[in-house]
């Protein structure tokens, strides 16, 4: 039996495209934030000296990253922006891979504080500590 031209021209177009979507892409995740953490007390005074740990965690897969800073005599501490490689199959379900983050802020003699985020915040993290 016989296909005619533009039959076998579609079945193979069909056939490149579905090959196409299992190639790897490469593809880059933000893997850790640019955060500002800007750490008062409650009488709205700096807290130099603050532990704060950055975790990060990829949503898919469970691969994590802890990260330390400690702020300095304004009660201010940066975390630097980072990023990962990785493949990215359009076909799969789970191709895409991001972060999420959570930070715990700890400091002797107070209580620890924490927060969340699933985007790199655009401003300053503001964080009160309480006795």
């Amino acid at each position: 039996m016989r296909c005619s031209p533009v039959l076998r021209r579609s079945l193979i177009a069909g056939l490149l495209i579905l090959c196409a979507g299992c190639l790897p892409i490469p593809h880059r995740h933000l893997k850790q934030p640019a955060v500002v953490f800007r750490v008062r007390d409650q009488a709205h005074r700096p807290v130099a000296g603050v532990g704060i740990t950055l975790h990060a965690r990829v949503i898919v897969g469970g691969a994590s990253v802890d990260t330390t800073v400690v702020t300095n005599d304004a009660g201010v501490a940066r975390t630097t922006r980072s990023y990962e490689w990785h493949k990215f199959y359009v076909f799969l379900p789970d191709g895409e891979a991001p972060w999420s983050w959570t930070w715990r802020a700890d400091a002797p003699g107070y209580q620890s504080a924490t927060g969340r985020f699933d985007r790199e915040p655009g401003d300053t993290v503001r964080v009160t500590l309480e006795r």
